[in-house]
């Protein structure tokens, strides 16, 4: 990923921000900052990432020096950290393009959904489903337009973000199949989310049951296939977006309640060995992609990651659940393809397996898709209730 491109054009809009807040032109800046209108203006072209939405890569390895930055610090009231790495909330933002760069990996499919076009924007959200009653039952006006294009700034925050989304386009990279392992984890973090997991996993199973040769009957069992995700092998980031017409808000709210749970672990790590490096005081020079890659590649993350994992298990009750889920539709989806492959006739591929029913209509009744579940002892006691209810039919029966 393109690390140095976003903190440079970060940097650049901090400048350009505060110049434009105090109605100065380019060379007072420069004047008020104590520095040459020529050295400004080399600044300001040396962070430019972006022309004519492509991303471009200068031939000045750096952008500006550490006295640079401590100047204009001075003048804007804050210190070299806060020109370089903003307020926390910018430094939030940062690690939230990170986390979604891995778990995108290169693919081409964007994690944003700003629409510039009201009219556009009203026909994409009725088709997703998302768009709360209040909006939908109203009068078309021009005011309802306006008051759609709010909601979604309001719900949706950075992922309704234009200028957030242009600093993703800086940012993501090709594939790197050194980030696959940490991609996978943080997708089962996602499917902590009972609704996302749900529609996730449909997705993933149809792509593999409706493979070509196993639906003609001639390939084999998709072993691999399943144990690979079960793994954390594989890249998924553009089925992970593939939202078909109605879903795309569950991704959203997957993340958000990721970074709920975990953000104090994230932003600890990139605290400690990014935006609270000493080194920052002496040289920018120190921050270069390599220094970015090594943290994001690090054992501490990955560790974190995984610890997150177990912790939504044990912690999480909607993630007990969904990894309920997870294990019956892989059991389903094995017996589903031996059929196929056995050449038996089949229906379209529905999730109809007892165990599987019993878990989608136990995570309805406990109201996953729209609030945090019960405790896990009633998820226990609900699974034994349904046990022992089968047991009393099968013993009526006889």
């Amino acid at each position: 990923m393109n690390y140095v491109l976003l903190y440079r054009e970060l940097i650049r809009q901090r400048l350009e921000d505060f110049r434009l807040s105090q109605g100065w032109h380019k060379h007072d800046m420069a004047e008020e900052c104590l520095i040459q209108p020529t050295d400004y203006s080399g600044i300001l072209k040396n962070s430019r990432v972006i022309d004519s939405q492509n991303k471009t890569k200068n031939n000045h390895k750096y952008m500006l020096s550490s006295g640079e930055a401590a100047l204009f610090a001075r003048r804007m009231g804050t210190d070299i950290y806060g020109i370089v790495w903003g307020t926390p909330r910018d430094k939030e933002t940062i690690v939230k393009l990170i986390l979604l760069g891995i778990i995108t990996n290169g693919c081409k499919t964007t994690p944003f959904c700003y629409i510039d076009d009201p009219h556009g924007l009203m026909e994409w959200s009725l088709k997703q489903k998302c768009l709360p009653a209040e909006y939908r039952t109203r009068p078309f006006s021009d005011s309802l337009l306006q008051d759609i294009q709010s909601f979604f700034s309001e719900e949706y925050g950075l992922f309704f973000d234009k200028d957030v989304q242009q600093l993703f386009e800086i940012l993501r990279g090709d594939y790197d199949p050194d980030l696959e392992r940490l991609s996978n984890y943080l997708l089962e973090q996602l499917m902590a989310d009972y609704s996302f997991a749900e529609s996730f996993l449909q997705r993933l199973t149809n792509t593999i049951h409706n493979r070509a040769d196993l639906s003609s009957g001639q390939g084999d069992i998709p072993e691999k296939e399943i144990f690979d995700f079960l793994d954390h092998k594989g890249q998924y980031g553009d089925l992970v977006l593939d939202y078909g017409e109605y879903d795309y808000y569950l991704f959203i709210q997957a993340f958000n309640k990721l970074w709920d749970r975990h953000h104090d672990s994230y932003m600890r790590i990139f605290n400690e060995e990014i935006f609270e490096n000493d080194a920052l005081e002496s040289s920018l020079k120190y921050f270069q992609d390599d220094k970015f890659t090594a943290v994001v590649k690090s054992d501490r993350l990955i560790d974190t990651v995984i610890r997150n994992c177990i912790e939504n298990e044990f912690v999480n009750q909607e993630a007990y659940l969904t990894r309920m889920l997870k294990t019956q539709t892989f059991h389903y989806l094995m017996e589903r393809s031996q059929m196929i492959v056995a050449d038996q006739t089949v229906a379209t591929f529905i999730y109809t397996s007892d165990s599987l029913k019993k878990t989608m209509d136990l995570a309805e009744e406990l109201g996953f898709k729209d609030a945090e579940c019960a405790n896990t002892e009633e998820i226990a006691a609900s699974n034994q209730k349904n046990d022992d209810n089968d047991d009393i039919q099968k013993k009526e029966k006889e």
